[in-house]
């Protein structure tokens, strides 16, 4: 009997104690995480160097992250000037800005109109300058100074097509043309600029169409689903009409592609 009592306490003292084996899973357990935890480091610093490859864009090897002058250094052209409210007088005289179109936009970004105007002169590529002023101040936004025409008869907000009308006709050989003969018999920018106000949803309220367009009616309700597909559909339909390109008109934007 005491052999085999013997025999069983040696047994018992060569077994693992519970506390000993999950003492050991924790340090395993722990050992994983340590290794997942590392792994997701590496990743992010991988994503990291990948989505920021300062060496790739000329920026300074000595910050990963690019600074605003490294940004502007990479462009193929200067940066437009953009003043607040009001264009300093000194800087008119001094550098000769006087002599450039001025468009004047809300400074709050949410004017439709300010934005089709806006997009207009950026795909010309006009050298311009930008005052950005309150709507609530001014309520003439977008409008465009010309150099040869006075700040009283620039054309206001409620004209952005007519706008879009005269910077083909001072930049008509600038591209994009915004209204190009596909036809002799069909104006197609201008046919489809006169359309599409009738394929978006109907009854949309004229007050949200800068801050939520399309999205309600006047009685306060939702625009249903449906009908943002039956526009969508349609505005399909007038892309193949002139399929051999992206756009309303074929290959290139034109101004029924601003529109709002």
């Amino acid at each position: 009997m005491r052999a085999s009592g013997g025999r069983n306490e040696e047994i018992k003292s060569s077994r693992p104690s519970k506390r000993g084996s999950r003492d050991g899973r924790a340090e395993r357990s722990s050992g994983r995480t340590n290794a997942r935890t590392r792994n997701m480091k590496t990743l992010r610093l991988l994503v990291f160097h990948i989505c920021f490859p300062s060496p790739a864009y000329g920026f300074s090897s000595a910050s990963i992250i690019p600074m605003w002058a490294d940004l502007q250094s990479s462009l193929d052209r200067p940066l437009r000037k953009v003043y607040v409210d009001e264009i300093p007088s000194g800087d008119v005289n001094l550098d000769g800005t006087a002599e450039l179109p001025i468009l004047y936009r809300d400074k709050e970004c949410i004017c439709a109109s300010s934005q089709t105007v806006w997009l207009a002169m950026e795909c010309k590529n006009i050298d311009y300058i930008t005052v950005l002023v309150s709507k609530e101040d001014d309520q003439r936004v977008p409008r465009v100074v010309w150099p040869d025409c006075d700040d009283d008869v620039a054309t206001n907000s409620e004209h952005a097509i007519e706008i879009l009308e005269q910077i083909q006709a001072r930049y008509p050989d600038v591209y994009p043309p915004f209204y190009p003969k596909i036809s002799a018999a069909v104006d197609a920018s201008r046919c489809n600029i006169m359309r599409l106000p009738g394929v978006m949803p109907r009854n949309s309220d004229p007050k949200l169409m800068d801050l939520a367009p399309y999205l309600f009616r006047e009685d306060g309700t939702k625009v249903l689903k449906s009908s943002h597909t039956v526009s969508l559909e349609e505005i399909e339909e007038m892309q193949e009409e002139y399929y051999l390109g992206s756009y309303l008109c074929g290959k290139d934007v034109t101004a029924a592609d601003m529109g709002e």
